[in-house]
């Protein structure tokens, strides 16, 4: 598929889910659904628009697990896409070096340069194929976003406590922040956004920027 259809077929999928009524940036009710997508084969989580694309083709036609697969990768695993499915196309961006010229008279060089290709490939989702074994433990896990988990691992010098809690929350006195587990979130990037706001709480504590409203709070807990 050529670069330009690659961006073309993305934004034709976006505008025809829009113009049906369907804006899949808040699903308002809790299932076990994971609203990030994740490759069935491989285990991992899939990223960047692509995150936005599948979750549009799972509110468009209903799938109740955000688990996909390549026609090949089904075929892999001892499965088959069912006759008559369609794909949903998603894009990978590969690097690659390029040679390029400096046309400048004083200098006829040569210099490497890194550019980002964007490629397409075609994925189905594992309610569209038969003969896999769908209960796996790749559905049952909850996926981390290393990006967010870093947030917390390199916090400055000490770090807040984190525990479960029955609501979030940040308790100043304790230096610890409350939080329900990530499985009672509606999505795992609504888990990470309550996270950093607890976090911001918890840079006001007396040994951190001794902010007024937290810093002198011994008992009381900020939400």
């Amino acid at each position: 598929m050529k670069k330009t259809d690659v961006y073309q077929t993305v934004t034709n999928n976006i505008l025809a889910a829009m113009e049906n009524g369907i804006i899949p940036w808040r699903k308002p009710f809790k299932t076990s659904f994971s609203q990030v997508p994740i490759n069935f084969s491989t285990g991992k989580s899939y990223r960047g628009v692509n995150v936005f694309l599948l979750n549009l083709a799972c509110l468009q036609f209903g799938y109740p697990k955000n688990a996909w697969l390549t026609f090949r990768q089904a075929k892999q695993m001892g499965g088959y896409v069912k006759k008559g499915q369609s794909s949903e196309t998603i894009l990978f961006w590969k690097s690659t070096l390029i040679n390029e010229k400096n046309l400048s008279q004083e200098d006829e060089s040569e210099s490497i340069k890194k550019v980002y290709i964007a490629r397409s490939y075609n994925v189905f989702n594992i309610d569209q194929c038969e003969g896999i074994d769908e209960d796996s433990e790749i559905l049952t896990t909850i996926p981390r976003i290393g990006s967010c988990e870093e947030v917390y691992a390199h916090y400055p010098k000490v770090r807040p406590e984190v525990r479960l809690g029955l609501k979030a929350m940040y308790i100043p006195a304790l230096d610890q922040i409350r939080i329900p587990k990530m499985s009672d979130f509606l999505s795992t990037l609504d888990y990470y956004a309550t996270l950093f706001h607890e976090l911001v709480h918890s840079t006001g504590h007396v040994t951190r920027l001794n902010r007024e409203g937290i810093s002198e709070s011994k008992h009381s807990d900020k939400i």
